[in-house]
């Protein structure tokens, strides 16, 4: 799996690398005439999720409307904060060191007093703070503005809380007792991502319980387990998701499973499927089609 990378947060995946350099290409000229200091990437490791431009480019993929990255993904990429403050970092190679507020703000939450200590005495959970929220607030390590979520994470000693941006903690911080920056960033990548999936699950999984469910929201749950699982099914990692979603030996859990396991001739078996009329192109191309075609061998899909 491909992935375009926006100030270390995933916009955009694919399987394949040419269509995500595409994207990338595009991203990069939409930039080219800003002042705006902003880092693209391309690369086969994930992270967390900018939700915004995330679904924006994937809508644009989906519907071969590359003119929506142009004007409306363009006014997002405007408004991003530089995910180095310039004043601190200049425009070329950051700094090794933290800014000093971040130093401050770290030291005066952890019980060590020089920050090579301090900043192991961190754990992420998983909790996570939408911009929505009226919890929400700034980075309380950098003080950035303009997040799109905050990442609570907690002290093992002394029980305080922070809600921080996620470049603070991938950047400053060695969570979660890992042995190395590299260990922690990985790690942090893989709570959050599994936050963001659970939360994208949690909007779902009532429709789950109606006696028949739109394909859209089938086409939802497919999209979301193919991100969260890869092209490997992962067993301990889904019964850690039913646990985490409390789905454990329902109805629910058998759909999921069909779902994670792309097991589509069972699953034909568990739901009723309500076919969307239109027939607009979007980005499952292949896949709508196999799964129109599969589940409409019983009569459960045509309703």
């Amino acid at each position: 799996m491909w992935f375009v990378h926006v100030n270390h947060k995933k916009v955009f995946e694919s399987e394949d690398k040419e269509t995500a350099e595409e994207v990338l290409k595009i991203l990069k000229n939409i930039n080219s005439d800003s002042d705006n200091i902003i880092q693209f990437a391309l690369t086969t490791r994930d992270a967390p999720i900018d939700g915004k431009l995330y679904k924006k480019i994937m809508k644009a993929i989906k519907e071969f409307n590359m003119g929506l990255i142009e004007e409306e993904i363009g006014e997002l990429l405007k408004g991003l904060p530089s995910p180095l403050n310039p004043r601190v970092y200049g425009k070329t190679e950051p700094s090794i060191e933290p800014p000093k507020n971040v130093v401050k703000n770290l030291l005066a939450a952890s019980q060590a007093k020089d920050f090579e200590r301090a900043k192991r005495e961190w754990e992420f959970r998983g909790e996570i703070i939408e911009e929505t929220s009226p919890d929400f607030s700034n980075c309380q390590l950098c003080g950035q503005a303009n997040l799109e979520t905050n990442c609570i994470i907690h002290n093992i000693y002394n029980g305080n809380s922070l809600k921080v941006g996620n470049i603070c903690v991938r950047r400053f911080l060695i969570i979660n007792r890992s042995s190395s920056i590299e260990e922690s960033q990985d790690l942090f990548d893989a709570i959050y991502n599994r936050s963001v999936y659970v939360k994208m699950l949690q909007r779902l999984i009532p429709s789950l319980a109606d006696e028949v469910i739109s394909e859209s929201t089938l086409l939802k749950l497919i999209d979301i387990c193919k991100s969260y699982f890869g092209e490997t099914f992962d067993e301990g990692k889904f019964k850690e998701l039913i646990s985490i979603l409390n789905v454990g030996g329902t109805h629910i859990e058998k759909i999921l499973y069909c779902i994670a396991t792309d097991d589509l001739k069972s699953l034909r078996h568990l739901v009723k499927v309500k076919q969307l009329k239109d027939k607009v192109p979007n980005y499952w191309g292949k896949m709508r089609a196999r799964v129109t075609t599969t589940l409409s061998r019983s009569g459960a899909y045509r309703v």
